[in-house]
């Protein structure tokens, strides 16, 4: 599912629903129609998206009834740690393509990791009263 075609594009968009749990296992999808107001496409291009998912063991349809996600969360969660280490993968080929080894590419997510801690932590300072810088009141 590259998402060449617009039902692929879709179908990546709700598979990633899915595996963040926006979609609940077991749980009804919208209906085909609402989907497509939604998403601003034909409800043709939702059907085909849905319909590829189908395939992929996410989605699970009963003729008339509709869609829902499949129950397994097993499944599921297995589905997501493919996922997971596709795009590990291609950050680590995107990056050994220019030139980074693979501990300068480890230390790039540690630091990433530590500036997103610290944007959090200065965002919670600037809420409050009094600044907080390190740990300590000024």
């Amino acid at each position: 599912m590259s998402g060449r075609y617009p039902y692929q594009k879709l179908a990546r968009k709700l598979k990633f629903r899915i595996l963040r749990g926006y979609y609940k296992p077991g749980a009804f999808l919208p209906a085909i129609r609402t989907l497509a107001e939604q998403e601003g496409c034909n409800p043709a291009t939702v059907r085909r998206s849905l319909e590829t998912l189908k395939q992929e063991g996410l989605v699970v349809c009963k003729g008339t009834l509709g869609f829902w996600i499949n129950d397994n969360c097993s499944y599921i969660e297995r589905e997501r740690t493919k996922e997971i280490a596709a795009f590990h993968n291609q950050l680590y080929t995107n990056l050994s393509s220019l030139g980074f080894s693979k501990q300068e590419i480890l230390v790039m997510l540690q630091v990433y990791e530590w500036m997103k801690r610290f944007a959090k932590i200065a965002s919670h300072s600037a809420k409050m009263e009094r600044p907080v810088v390190l740990g300590k009141c000024k």
